[in-house]
Order: structure tokens, then sequence, then C-alpha cells
């Protein structure tokens, strides 16, 4: 069986910390930044300050904390650029919930609405949202549905951006852009070297991206955490899909209790394994951390603490 660490990728959240979101590697995550606007036509960053810069204390003994990288330009327009490799249903819920705390923190100095900066999120995800959309580069904004020319006029505010990149539906092939050249070296790093050198030739920003990778890769002490943050999410994934048996497998006790068919209760206590506040239940008996509950079910941490 091959080691964790065998397994090492660029597209973890810690790794992808690491290579964009420290103070000596910044203009990495501008150009990656950068990258993105351009494809999406929005206006490109000049300067980016890193607002939750990478801070190898912050995880020791925290091994389930969700890492995003927080920045702001010189307009004071900010950016929340999160990696997600396991698939959920919920997240487009989760992207507008951290949206919406980013651009609500902003009030209590900003005073007045108008002075409220746009908050672009960019997703990096690597499963698919919308099956019927083979698009891998989705732009999402608050908009008139009822208008049939959807313009800039039916746009309710400039202030929300989420871009969503899902990587399964990505082009690799050879006429490919500057972004999915990115994105393909991230995927590749750790797995196809031959891939990676053709692309590091080909830029200056993607050889730097490759060196703090191989940084990463030698440091032995971020190896130890990236590991006990794999074995912590493989851990957690095994509790949750034993509170999932546990939630049918009590459904079962109770339908034939009462004397419902086996293939209707199967339906039953699938229907109630998955609700969602019964599924965050779960979850907090386990211990599991509100942000990780947040993230599966959809519910705020308002609602989870209620329960």
């Amino acid at each position: 069986m091959p080691s964790l660490s065998s397994i090492l990728s660029a597209l973890s959240d810690l790794v992808f910390k690491f290579i964009f979101g420290t103070e000596e590697r910044k203009e990495l995550l501008r150009e990656l930044v950068n990258i993105v606007l351009a494809r999406v036509g929005l206006p490109l960053a000049a300067k980016l300050t890193l607002r939750n810069p990478f801070n190898l204390k912050q995880f020791e003994g925290d091994k389930e904390s969700i890492l995003d990288i927080g920045a702001t330009d010189e307009t004071g327009r900010m950016f929340d650029i999160e990696v997600q490799l396991s698939s959920q249903r919920s997240y487009g819920s989760r992207a507008l919930y951290y949206w919406s705390r980013q651009y609500s923190a902003q009030l209590p100095e900003a005073g007045k609405y108008e002075s409220l900066h746009p908050v672009v999120g960019i997703h990096l995800v690597d499963f698919v949202l919308h099956k019927d959309k083979p698009h891998f580069l989705k732009v999402y904004r608050p908009v008139d549905v009822l208008d049939p020319n959807q313009d800039e006029a039916s746009i309710l505010s400039q202030d929300e951006v989420a871009v969503i990149l899902e990587l399964p539906l990505m082009d690799s092939g050879k006429d490919c852009g500057r972004l999915e050249k990115l994105l393909q070296l991230l995927q590749c790093e750790g797995g196809d070297q031959a891939m990676v050198d053709s692309l590091v030739e080909q830029d200056r920003i993607f050889a730097e991206i490759d060196e703090a990778y191989r940084k990463f890769t030698a440091d032995p002490e971020l190896r130890y955490i990236y590991e006990a943050r794999l074995k912590a999410r493989l851990d957690r994934n095994s509790m949750m899909g034993e509170a999932r048996d546990d939630g049918k497998a009590e459904g079962l006790a109770e339908g034939e209790e009462i004397g419902i068919g086996k293939g209707r209760i199967i339906g039953i206590a699938e229907g109630k394994a998955e609700t969602e506040i019964e599924h965050a239940r779960r979850l907090k008996a386990l211990n599991i951390g509100i942000d990780i509950i947040t993230a599966v079910t959809g519910l705020s941490p308002e609602e989870i603490g209620k329960l």
C-alpha cells in the first residue's frame, strides 16, 4: 500500500495555501487571480494584500479547519480562493455563505452600503455541480432571470461574483489557454513529471509554482502536517459513513416495528439519514468541527449551534 505522502497533491488545501498564500509568494497568487480575472473579463489586480497568510503554527493541533486564501487588491476588492476536492451537493450554498460573510463583515467599518467593496470568490473544485452544463468555467452573479437579454442592466449588484472552475470538465488539449495549463500543472504535480517539465519550460510563473511545490515536499514538518490532515479527513469520512449507516439501520428498525415493508422503509431510512438537520446532529455528536458540518450540510453555524 502506498504511503500517504506518495499521493501528495498540489491541490490539497494545505499545499495550495503554501504555494499561493505566503507573503514571499503572493505574486504567484496575483498571477493566479489575474489569469482568472482576465478570462472572465474582470479588471486585473495591480497589487494584492494577504488577509490570512500561511502560518505553520495555526496547524498545530488543528487538522480539520477549512483553508482558504483571502486577499484584497489596491481598490479594496476582496478575493476568497478555495480548493475543494471532495464532492458536495450543497457547495453552491457554501460558496454563497462564505461570500456573504466576507461582504457583510465590511459594513461595521464602512458604515454605508455604498462603501462596500466587491467580493470575488474563486473556487477550484474536483467535481461537477451541474452535469448539464459542460463548460468548466462558470461565473455566477445575482441577475434578473426574467430578462431575456441578461445584460449589465439585469445584474442586481456588481459586488457579488463567484467563479467556479470544475476541473473534471476542463479541456487540457494542446491548444488550451494559460488558465487550463496552470490548473493542469497543479493536477500533474507529484504525478506526471514529463508534463510538469513541459509546462514549466513554457512559463516562468509555472516554474515558480513547481519550485514552491518541491519546497513543500522537501520539508519533513510540512509533510507530517499534510499526512496528519489527510488521516483526519479519512477518519472523518469513515465516521460520517458510519453515521449514515446508523441512520439507515435505525430507520429500518423503526419501520419494522410499525410493520412497513422493507422496500418502502429503505427509502424512508435513506431519506432520514440525508435530512440535513439530522445529519448535522449526528456529525455534531461525533465532535466534527462546525466548519466541516457547515460545508457538508449547508446549514449555518448559528443553526448548527442550536441543535
